[in-house]
């Protein structure tokens, strides 16, 4: 894990998330300015979940999106696949059932179990022929 993780993104699934953060933002007419800080928070959010530091959160760690919380989303253990998916508030995953933040460990690896494809291309299409 580091913080280059946050630049790589899906195009499909990088243009919804931004649709989905930036959509009700503009709906609700916030000024160009207040846009801007929201991109930098959530910038700033992406780098320092995926950046390759121990930093917990203590009582919140189940309000806000950590380190500690995101790393889990990658971990490469079976009791980590499919959780942790909220990008700053945490509360997200515990409403849908998806949190998982065990006291005092980190996970041994990092990664998927899948075979993915080599090719700029091959990956693009790969989770559609799955």
């Amino acid at each position: 894990m580091d913080w280059l993780v946050a630049s790589r993104f899906h195009a499909v699934d990088l243009f919804i998330t931004r649709f989905a953060s930036l959509a009700p933002l503009i709906a609700l007419h916030l000024s160009s300015e207040a846009l801007g800080v929201a991109i930098a928070i959530f910038g700033w959010q992406a780098y320092l979940v995926h950046a390759n530091v121990r930093l917990s959160y203590g009582p919140l760690r189940w309000v806000f999106v950590s380190p500690e919380f995101h790393h889990w989303h990658h971990g490469a253990e079976r009791e980590a696949f499919d959780r942790n998916y909220a990008s700053v508030i945490a509360g997200w995953d515990l409403l849908f059932g998806t949190a998982h933040l065990p006291a005092g460990r980190v996970p041994r690896a990092y990664g998927v179990a899948d075979r993915v494809p080599t090719g700029y291309v091959a990956r693009l299409l790969y989770p559609f022929r799955r």
